[in-house]
């Protein structure tokens, strides 16, 4: 599964000894991270050739196995200490505060479409006042300064609502993979802490079977 090749990932880098680039979304400023021009060198090396392991750049801290495994077993002690004992309340809690950026980004995205639709009536409006009869009569009553206002509203409000929309849907998704990373590798920590005896039928039923369910089921 995924998690299990990242966490093999990160062991493969440590045992060869092989160095990777340093990963360039951890120092990206507020605009590359919104316009993803921290992902255009490797994108242009891929359009170049065939992308290999090493061109891979390291892994964020907030990806790692061993961050996320921490961060949830922190949550469960929490969770005991507190005698609520549900993993998805916590869960649910720290996914709400630590996605305020893609909650920011959601209301300005929302404030963007809402925007361009009332952009779009009044241009519209605009258009309807147009009477051919009055126009040849010289009484028409477009007023063509508001009718270029309205359009520079629609154009601006498209160009605010598409990054706004794709930064809000890259910021889920990472915090949703951070999640399931940090679970499925509490629950292999925890089966390599089990006894075998006991597990299934002639102890058929190993770890690695119990994390693949495991995160079938996370995912």
């Amino acid at each position: 599964t995924c998690c299990l090749r990242i966490a093999m990932e990160e062991d493969d880098a440590q045992t060869t000894g092989r160095k990777r680039k340093h990963s360039p979304l951890e120092d990206a400023t507020l605009f590359s991270k919104i316009c993803f021009s921290w992902a255009y060198p490797l994108l242009k090396l891929g359009a170049k050739r065939p992308l290999e392991e090493i061109d891979l750049n390291e892994l964020c801290t907030l990806e790692t196995s061993a961050y996320n495994k921490k961060k949830i077993e922190d949550m469960w002690q929490q969770e005991k200490i507190s005698n609520r004992r549900n993993l998805a309340r916590a869960l649910f809690i720290d996914y709400v505060k630590s996605t305020w950026f893609a909650q920011l980004m959601m209301s300005i995205n929302m404030g963007a479409r809402i925007a361009q639709a009332w952009a779009l009536g009044l241009l519209m409006e605009q258009f309807g006042r147009f009477d051919v009869e009055d126009s040849a009569e010289g009484q028409g009553s477009i007023d063509t300064r508001k009718g270029y206002f309205y359009a520079c509203i629609i154009v601006l409000c498209g160009l605010v609502a598409f990054p706004s929309k794709q930064s809000q849907f890259f910021a889920t998704y990472r915090k949703g993979m951070q999640l399931r990373v940090g679970v499925v590798a509490s629950i292999y920590a925890k089966t390599l802490r089990l006894p075998a005896v006991g597990i299934g039928a002639n102890n058929s039923i190993t770890a690695g079977y119990i994390t693949n369910l495991a995160s079938n089921d996370v995912e």
